[in-house]
């Protein structure tokens, strides 16, 4: 559940239009405001990063508390919300745009169109290639494949 300081700031900045009749934030309608508008996109990165990041520094201060010495920070804006400073590896998952665009269709009810329209507001396979340290193609059906090559990689940086 969002915290309340955040849902006001979204709520303020994009109204009341982008909530549910019961209150909630209805993603679906802020979704497809963000992915046709690059300016909303950005204000919602703006109001988003803040909590995101501060609520991800806790945890990370958590752990390391509690003596883990692995996390793993899945973050699909890592770069653009500043994370990647505070990571000591960096793995990207990329996968053939046909695979992506069938997986987000699947995976959030949407249209080929609004799948599409999420991927050209994303970086492209080739920062992520050039930013990180690992990059995984992860154009497998099973995530077995997907699990033996995050093994290696792992065993690579002797975690």
């Amino acid at each position: 559940m969002p915290n309340t300081a955040y849902m006001e700031s979204i709520i303020k900045t994009f109204g009341k239009e982008i909530l549910k009749s019961d209150g909630n934030l209805d993603r679906k309608k802020l979704g497809a405001l963000i992915y046709k508008d690059k300016v909303a996109l950005e204000k919602l990165n703006n109001l988003t990063f803040k909590y995101v990041v501060e609520e991800t520094l806790l945890k990370l201060i958590a752990l390391k508390e509690a003596g883990k010495k692995l996390a793993c920070i899945d973050a699909p804006l890592l770069f653009e919300a500043g994370l990647d400073k505070k990571c000591d590896y960096i793995i990207a998952v990329i996968a053939k745009e046909e695979i992506k665009i069938s997986r987000i269709c699947k995976r959030d009810n949407v249209s080929e169109t609004v799948a599409i329209q999420r991927l050209n507001i994303q970086k492209s396979d080739e920062f992520f290639k050039e930013k990180a340290d690992f990059v995984v193609e992860n154009n497998f059906k099973s995530t077995k494949e997907l699990e033996s090559i995050v093994e290696k990689i792992l065993e690579e940086i002797k975690i």
